[in-house]
């Protein structure tokens, strides 16, 4: 059963030593201590972690209302990360979960940054149970969490939730993210987060993001994490 993103890309925890001895101006021990939890199950690399420790912070010392949402969550990296960051700080909001656990549709096609052309041709192992065991793993238990699984064209029209004071999107392909922004920007609260994966790497993601942000006024500012991930605040 899927467990460790190293089962998937070999040098990835090497990737994350080299990145945190190269990145010398992200500080902090607690910050490194929870990454450390954290970094075995995800592929996001350090800046993309920094971006959201200091997004919650945010959220936290602005007392932004609203619970979290993450649309990939993968084996669960990200997602613990926030978990471990929340109980750290005493903060107490509903993390919420959505991923087919199989990823995309097949045949989905997209194109990477470069000109790469993807196409998604076969169905992973369902690894909902990996990450399940991930978490409770790294945080203790699944309380706080709510995973919905399935494709999000699927779940999100018929799943309730609050307003968010964070929103990350990490589903890579055109038809998901637009469909993550019409449903989800929305319920995000002024001033809340958002964060769109793979938005310098995908392009059906930016192209998705850039769609729909062109049809909203005022639009967020969007800045650069690292060559995937953009990030910004409703405003």
């Amino acid at each position: 059963m899927l467990r460790r993103v190293n089962e998937l890309h070999a040098k990835i925890d090497q990737i994350h030593a080299d990145e945190l001895a190269h990145y010398s101006e992200i500080q902090g021990d607690e910050f490194k201590e929870l990454f450390a939890l954290a970094c075995p199950f995800s592929m996001v690399h350090v800046p993309g972690f920094y971006n959201v420790n200091q997004s919650l912070k945010y959220i936290r010392d602005n007392a932004i209302p609203g619970d979290l949402v993450e649309c990939g969550c993968a084996l669960g990296g990200v997602a613990i990360f926030m978990r471990l960051c929340l109980t750290r700080w005493g903060m107490n909001r509903t993390i919420h979960l959505f991923d087919t656990f199989v990823g995309p549709p097949i045949g989905s096609r997209d194109t990477i940054h470069g000109g790469q052309e993807l196409v998604w041709s076969a169905a992973m192992e369902n690894h909902r149970a990996g990450t399940e065991e991930n978490i409770v793993e790294a945080t203790g238990s699944l309380d706080g969490f709510h995973i919905v699984e399935g494709f999000v064209e699927q779940t999100l029209p018929v799943t309730s939730l609050p307003e968010l004071a964070l929103l990350r999107l990490d589903t890579d392909f055109y038809e998901s993210t637009r469909v993550e922004f019409e449903l989800l920007y929305p319920k995000l609260t002024r001033g809340g987060v958002l964060i769109v994966d793979d938005y310098g790497y995908f392009q059906g993601s930016r192209r998705a993001t850039d769609e729909y942000l062109a049809t909203i006024r005022p639009t967020p500012l969007l800045n650069r994490i690292d060559q995937g991930v953009w990030a910004g605040v409703k405003p």
